[in-house]
């Protein structure tokens, strides 16, 4: 009535209507709950939507200690393990291109992080200590499309209990995010459905 506009959630609402994203994410949550509760660490899934990382899905890890992400949060992609995994597998103009439009100081990665990143991809994995939070440590795997390209990483922020032992280690808990992301991947649910 006023000629005045006020921001809503309206946006993020119809992003998480439409189809693709929400088949992955209805797809990936059961996958992602049975890790959560395997580990007792948290679970995110990221995209790379218009030049940014976002997480569009969260399990909290079932315990009352959690390290936790939010949906809808934007993640970057040089200092995470997700943006190292989009950026690992991303061919080298699509890595330009991510950088570029992500306002970095410019299109050329470091040759030290470019090694990292070649290393990434031939391991199928990203495992580092978190550039946000000290003692944790980010974990995080590829969910393949069809034809093989990224199109969402599931991550964890693992993080060790000091009041008792975990019941699972970093290293069964990133086998396990690696095959929960083979289990979300559409890539792989096809390879399954035609064998």
């Amino acid at each position: 009535e006023e000629d005045r506009y006020t921001l809503t959630l309206r946006l993020f609402e119809l992003a998480h209507r439409t189809p693709p994203l929400r088949r992955l994410i209805s797809g990936a949550l059961p996958l992602m709950r049975a890790f959560a509760h395997e580990t007792e660490q948290e679970c995110h899934l990221v995209t790379y939507d218009r030049n940014m990382l976002v997480v569009v899905a969260q399990v909290d890890a079932p315990g009352h200690w959690s390290v936790a992400i939010r949906v809808g949060a934007h993640i970057d992609l040089l200092d995470t393990g997700s943006g190292h995994v989009f950026l690992a597998y991303a061919t080298p103009l699509e890595r330009t291109m991510m950088l570029r439009d992500a306002r970095l100081d410019g299109p050329v990665i470091p040759s030290a992080v470019a090694r990292h990143l070649d290393r990434v991809r031939s391991q199928g994995f990203e495992r580092m200590p978190s550039q946000q939070i000290h003692g944790v440590t980010n974990i995080a795997v590829p969910v393949l499309g069809p034809l093989g390209s990224v199109i969402a990483a599931v991550s964890s922020a693992y993080v060790p209990r000091l009041d008792r032992r975990n019941p699972l280690g970093i290293d069964d808990s990133l086998a396990r995010l690696i095959a929960t992301a083979a289990a979300i991947s559409p890539a792989e649910r096809t390879e399954t459905a035609t064998a």
